[in-house]
């Protein structure tokens, strides 16, 4: 998963081609470990997106089946580049910050999320697109009964 600004010019591409002229190298780029990609995502994973010149990575690994640059396996890891250099800036369980998105990244759900939150403690996040979507149709639902209210207030006059 990725964050490119601008998009691609193709929007039904499969990976990213930043060779190609209107190809932009992510701003944001998101490995989930498994344990079959485990040795790729770690092994690969930041010296591919820093030949990209991705500026952030995020390597989420929920079960802890690969090994960080210091041999613990972490949950979270951030890359950055800083000073020209692609460099890991931050290993642990989270909260991480996000310089490329101004925002913290927390794992909830036990260990099985990764989220995006304003705040450090994880309490006011981001919304899923579902959420999002349930916000919305929610808000419909208000505006609906208000309005319902408003006819039966007026039609009792």
């Amino acid at each position: 998963m990725y964050l490119v600004e601008p998009a691609p010019p193709d929007a039904k591409l499969r990976s990213l081609r930043t060779w190609v002229k209107g190809h932009h190298a992510p701003r944001v780029a998101v490995e989930v470990v498994s344990r079959r990609t485990a040795k790729k995502d770690y092994g690969e994973g930041p010296a591919k997106y820093a030949a990209s010149g991705t500026t952030e990575l995020w390597i989420f690994d929920p079960e802890r089946h690969g090994r960080g640059a210091t041999g613990e396996p972490w949950v979270l890891q951030v890359w950055r580049t800083r000073d020209g250099a692609f460099r890991q800036v931050y290993t642990g369980d989270g909260p991480a910050y996000s310089e490329e998105l101004g925002a913290w990244l927390v794992v909830t759900d036990e260990g099985a999320r990764l989220r995006v939150a304003y705040d450090e403690a994880g309490e006011w996040l981001w919304p899923t697109a579902d959420e999002a979507e349930g916000a919305r149709a929610d808000a419909a639902e208000a505006r609906l009964a208000r309005a319902e209210a408003e006819l039966a207030a007026l039609k009792g006059r």
